[in-house]
């Protein structure tokens, strides 16, 4: 299929995560926009007595046939920010099936302003092929001081198993803009 096919197929069935996200009733970790990249949503659920603030999907320049889409969240208590021990960090990575071997790799590592930041192996949340691609949502908890040393760099490289990514100036905006809405 030519490059311009998989594109179009590839908006559609990011169309349809949006819908399918969007959809959801009950308000979980991996309930994430991918029609607003960057944008950061807050959302007060009265029933549970909690808040959820969401950064919307943005995509990460990289060095591998992956395309690689980073998102984050994170809950506290009531409507009033309260200290937080960590946040979830959700990558979608849309890999070519031919370039996935046995078991493709999930560990996580990142390198902000020159200072090593090894997150460990991410979990699959999701996992589903569509033609000859292969969509994951892989997702890790970050502890708090982690994800603010990465928010507050101006230099971040990431390695998602074999595939190198940076996270470019919008990127970082958008993640400390989401960092912003978790200040207590």
């Amino acid at each position: 299929m030519p490059i311009w096919g998989r594109i179009i197929v590839l908006t559609a069935l990011l169309c349809g995560l949006a819908q399918f996200a969007s959809a959801q009733t009950k308000p979980g970790p991996q309930i994430v926009s991918v029609t607003h990249p960057g944008k950061v949503f807050t959302h007060y659920n009265a029933e549970r007595n909690s808040t959820s603030v969401v950064l919307g999907f943005t995509d990460v320049a990289g060095e591998s046939p992956c395309g690689l889409y980073i998102s984050a969240n994170a809950s506290y208590p009531g409507k009033t920010v309260a200290a937080l021990n960590s946040v979830n960090l959700v990558i979608l990575r849309i890999t070519p099936e031919d370039k996935i071997k046995a078991a493709p790799l999930r560990d996580l590592t990142f390198t902000a302003d020159g200072q090593l930041i090894n997150l460990g192996l991410m979990e699959t949340s999701s996992q589903q092929s569509m033609l000859d691609l292969r969509l994951e949502t892989l997702q890790i908890s970050v502890p708090y001081e982690s994800f603010l040393r990465i928010a507050n760099a101006r230099r971040v490289e990431g390695k998602l198993g074999s595939a190198r990514f940076g996270l470019n100036e919008n990127n970082l905006t958008f993640i400390r803009q989401f960092a912003e809405r978790l200040k207590s």
